[in-house]
C-alpha cells in the first residue's frame, strides 16, 4: 500500500506528477534533510508511488516509505515530540497513507481539527507535514518533504487560502517558544525567549546577585506547571538550591537540596536516562561522574557512571537514539566532543565522536537533538546532533560576551 499518492495538498490524485525524477534531484532534498535535521536517509530513492504501484520503494524504521512526507513526518514526531511513533501501529492504530492519517488519528482519539500548534502535523487528503512554528499573524511554518513527488525537502509558510491542510493532527502539541535563563556579567538573571525558528528574544531581568551561583542548570519542569526551574550551587559554602518556576519567567523561593558540591565542576539535566522519572548529572573535580534522581522535593538515588574521566562540560541531549531514554553530549580535555547513549539500566554505553576538534565553553540542550553554546565572539548559537555527528550552525542572537546561558 502506498504511503502517499500526491502532493502540494490537492484533495484530488493527478497521476501525471508522479513522473521520475532523475536521481541527483531525488537526493539533493534528503540529504538536505539529513545534513540540516538528522534525517537518517540521505540517499532515499525517489521511488514511483502511484495508487497500487510501489517500485523501488523501500522501509524505513518507522514503516513508512524513504523519502516520502510520511517518513520526514515519523521522523520529526519521534525525534523533535519524543514520541514512539511507528505507522504500522502507534495507539492500536495502522496509519499507513496519509490519506488515511486523519481517520486513524480520531479512531485513536487524537484530536483532528483546524487549530495549527507547533508539533502537530498539517494532514492533507494525500499529503502530511510537520508544524514547526506558528507565526503571531496566524500563518503556519511547516517542513515538509515529496512535496515535488521526487523527495523534495524544504521549509514553507501556509496560511488560510494558501496550502492550507484539510486538518491540523494534534500527536503531542509543543510550546510555540522555549524559556531560556541568562545571566549577565554582573549577575543579573534575565528571562529569554526562544522560538521554535528565529533570534533569540531578550527578556526582563527576573534576578540579581546570581554571580554568586555557580553551576546555574536550567531543568525541564520537575515541579509539575510545565515551566523550568533551576539548580544552582552557591560559590560561598557549597550549598545546592532549587529555584522552582513562578510563572513568567519569574522564580519562586530556593530551597535548600543539597550540600558538598564545591568539588562539582560540571552539572547537567539529564532528562530521562533510566527511562523512567528525571536525573541530573554531576562531573567532580576528581573527574568521578554520577548521577542522581531529582524531583520537587529534591536529589535523591546517587548512583556512579565513571569513577573517573577527562569531562570538561557535559549536557542531556535527549533522545538521540529513539530508544526512550536520554543520552549525553560531552566535551573531553582533548577537545573531542562525545555522544554516550544511555543503557536500559540508565548507565552509560560505549560513546561515538561526533567532532574531534571542538572546544566549549558551556554547553546548553534546548529541546532533542540539539544544544546551544556561547562562543568566543559572544554568538549564541544551535548545533544539531545526529546519532554519529554535529550538523547545522544557527547563530541566534549576538553580544553575549561574559554572559551565562543556564
Amino acid at each position: 500500500m502506498p504511503l502517499r499518492t500526491a502532493a502540494l495538498g490537492l484533495s484530488t490524485i493527478l497521476a501525471a506528477s508522479c513522473l521520475a525524477a532523475p536521481p541527483a534531484h531525488a537526493a539533493a532534498g534528503t540529504q538536505t534533510a539529513w545534513a540540516n535535521e538528522g534525517y537518517p536517509y540521505p540517499s532515499a530513492s525517489d521511488c514511483v508511488e502511484t495508487p497500487g504501484v510501489t517500485t523501488g520503494c523501500i522501509y524505513d524504521q518507522w514503516h513508512a516509505y524513504q523519502g516520502q512526507c510520511v517518513s520526514w513526518v515519523a521522523h520529526r514526531l519521534n525525534t523533535v515530540s519524543g514520541l514512539r511513533y511507528d505507522n504500522h501501529s502507534y495507539l492500536g492504530q495502522r496509519f499507513g497513507s496519509a490519506n488515511n492519517w486523519g481517520t486513524a488519528a480520531s479512531r485513536a482519539g487524537i484530536p483532528v481539527n483546524m487549530t495549527p500548534a507547533r508539533g502537530a502535523v498539517a494532514w492533507y487528503n494525500y499529503h502530511a507535514a510537520f508544524v514547526e512554528y506558528v507565526n503571531p499573524d496566524g500563518s503556519v511554518v511547516v517542513s515538509e518533504m515529496n512535496y515535488d513527488n521526487h523527495n523534495g525537502f524544504r521549509y514553507v509558510t501556509i496560511k488560510p487560502g494558501y496550502r492550507w491542510p484539510k486538518g491540523f493532527i494534534h500527536f503531542k502539541d509543543l510550546p510555540n517558544q522555549r524559556l531560556q535563563y541568562r545571566i549577565d556579567p554582573v549577575g543579573a538573571l534575565f528571562a529569554d525567549t526562544v522560538p521554535a525558528r528565529g533570534a533569540l528574544r531578550r527578556g526582563p531581568r527576573v534576578g540579581i546577585g546570581w554571580e554568586k551561583m555557580g553551576l546555574v542548570t536550567q531543568l525541564d519542569d520537575i515541579t509539575g506547571d510545565r515551566l523550568p526551574d533551576l539548580l544552582a550551587r552557591r560559590n560561598s559554602d557549597g550549598l545546592l538550591f532549587l529555584y522552582p518556576s513562578a510563572g513568567g519567567g519569574r522564580l519562586g523561593p530556593k530551597r535548600q537540596v543539597g550540600s558538598g558540591w564545591l568539588s562539582v565542576r560540571a552539572l547537567t539535566d539529564a532528562g530521562s536516562m533510566r527511562g523512567s522519572g528525571r536525573q541530573v548529572v554531576a562531573v567532580y573535580t576528581s573527574g568521578e561522574v554520577r548521577q542522581f534522581s531529582v524531583s520537587r522535593s529534591g536529589l535523591s538515588g546517587m548512583r556512579q557512571l565513571a569513577p573517573t574521566s577527562r569531562w570538561t562540560t557535559v549536557t542531556g541531549i535527549d533522545d538521540v537514539t529513539q530508544d526512550g531514554r536520554t543520552d549525553l553530549l560531552v566535551n573531553i580535555s582533548d577537545k573531542k566532543l562525545l555522544r554516550y547513549p544511555s543503557t536500559a539500566t540508565g548507565a552509560l554505553g560505549r560513546p561515538t565522536v561526533v567532532s574531534s576538534d571542538y572546544r566549549i565553553g558551556q554547553l546548553v540542550s534546548h529541546e532533542r537533538g540539539r544544544f546551544t553554546v556561547v562562543t568566543g565572539t559572544g554568538a549564541l548559537a544551535t548545533r544539531t546532533v545526529t546519532a554519529s555527528r554535529i550538523t547545522n550552525h544557527t547563530v541566534i542572537a549576538t553580544g553575549l560576551a561574559g554572559h551565562r546561558p543556564a
